[in-house]
């Protein structure tokens, strides 16, 4: 395996978003976590017809020091903005717009209403993961297949609905999206160097899913919402509360975890040596075909 760090990338693929808890960590799909011992937790979900992520990181602030009518020096501060942004999409997602501004969809017969622009508004923090095709530049695996992207680790999105209607066009959907400071990755791991940033920038073999389940201190098998591409310590990490469990190839122990592949009904399951405590956040990171 070789680690990518100089890449190539265009465009945009996808998008995934969860929503997350106070500490950080996923939460699923929905806002509420998966239940004790349920075996197919909560992967992240795609919102679907991404076209645009204009989400730019700020620039820094320079001060100019002068006197004596010259310059004497400059300093650099950073930020007081975090990142901001009107992300495009192809396709309106009412589920992802009422997970987002804390809203309760009506479901009338055959009918969906959605709220727009409410009166009173409270927003649910949300994990954003955009993912692109590159290309490596890295020694070794030059030209090779990757996948890029970054993980907002802690967003508030308002759903801004249509940009506007024009006679034979296709209606482009918009919301807005800005960044909060996060203290660790989805997962529960502390970011390296106890800062906080705003996101981070990923490289990856395959294209990534990170995945949610709650320990009910019983079960130990969980499985996975998308197949693996690649069964190896290289291609998922496994995080009982936020502590990384050693993958193994035989029967793991404690602390360690095994996959076992497609087993019935298709999916493929982690095993983890020990079952989790009760309410213990587990969370996967994966790589996936």
């Amino acid at each position: 395996m070789v680690n990518v760090k100089q890449y190539l990338e265009a465009g945009v693929d996808d998008i995934y978003y969860g929503a997350r808890d106070s500490a950080g960590y996923l939460i699923g799909n929905t806002a509420t976590a998966p239940a004790a011992g349920n075996q197919d937790g909560a992967a992240m979900a795609l919102l679907e017809g991404i076209k645009t992520v204009p989400l730019a990181l700020q620039e820094v602030e320079r001060v100019n020091i002068t006197g004596s009518n010259r310059a004497l020096g400059v300093r650099q501060f950073n930020p007081i903005e975090l990142p901001s942004g009107t992300p495009t999409l192809g396709t309106a997602d009412m589920v992802f717009a009422a997970l987002a501004m804390n809203l309760t969809l009506a479901e009338i017969g055959a009918f969906t209403f959605l709220g727009l622009q409410p009166s009173e508004l409270s927003f649910q923090d949300l994990i954003l993961m955009t993912v692109n095709a590159g290309t490596s530049r890295a020694s070794g695996s030059e030209g090779s297949t990757i996948y890029t992207g970054k993980i907002v680790l802690a967003a508030q999105c308002f759903w801004q609905d249509d940009a506007g209607m024009t006679e034979r066009q296709a209606v482009d959907y918009q919301f807005s999206v800005t960044a909060q400071y996060g203290a660790r990755f989805p997962w529960g791991l502390a970011l390296p160097g106890s800062v906080q940033y705003a996101a981070v920038r990923y490289t990856s073999l395959y294209k990534p899913m990170i995945q949610r389940w709650t320990g009910d201190g019983v079960e130990t098998d969980f499985n996975l919402a998308k197949d693996l591409a690649e069964d190896s310590a290289d291609n998922i990490a496994v995080y009982v509360d936020g502590v990384a469990q050693t993958w193994v190839t035989g029967v793991p122990g404690a602390g360690e975890f095994g996959v076992t592949l497609n087993t019935a009904p298709t999916e493929d399951v982690i095993v983890l040596g020990t079952a989790p405590a009760d309410g213990a956040k587990v969370v996967a990171i994966y790589g996936w075909k």
